[in-house]
């Protein structure tokens, strides 16, 4: 199980909702990419979770990832950054990307857990 705790969430990190896609990132965010982000911090991490299959969980949200980009889960551990989609998987998946079903963009909290389990 890879788990983690939303502790800030950036004036623009919900302007993404039209595009479905949220951005997370450990406490040590960038400024310039912070405004946009989800800030959250990974309680535990498991590298095997992010895999097509495994559950994505935020708040009262669950989701099924149905496809995960080869940097994911490299990111998520170095840096606590996360780019989900809430749409269909394109042909050519971005390094970093994990996408997930159904497609549809969750309202997120402070304080809520963000969960990813086989």
């Amino acid at each position: 199980m890879t788990k983690s705790i939303i502790r800030e969430i950036g004036p623009l990190a919900l302007n993404f909702q039209d595009d479905k896609v949220l951005i997370f990132f450990g406490d040590n965010a960038p400024s310039e990419l912070r405004e946009y982000s989800i800030i959250h911090d990974v309680e535990v991490f498991n590298q095997n979770d992010f895999s097509a299959g495994a559950k994505l969980v935020i708040g009262k949200y669950v989701y099924e990832i149905e496809a995960v980009g080869g940097e994911a889960a490299n990111n998520m551990s170095k840096l606590g950054h996360l780019v989900v989609y809430f749409t269909e998987v394109p042909d050519e998946i971005l390094p970093g990307a994990v996408y997930a079903a159904p497609h549809i963009f969750p309202i997120v909290s402070n304080g809520e857990e963000v969960l990813i389990t086989l």
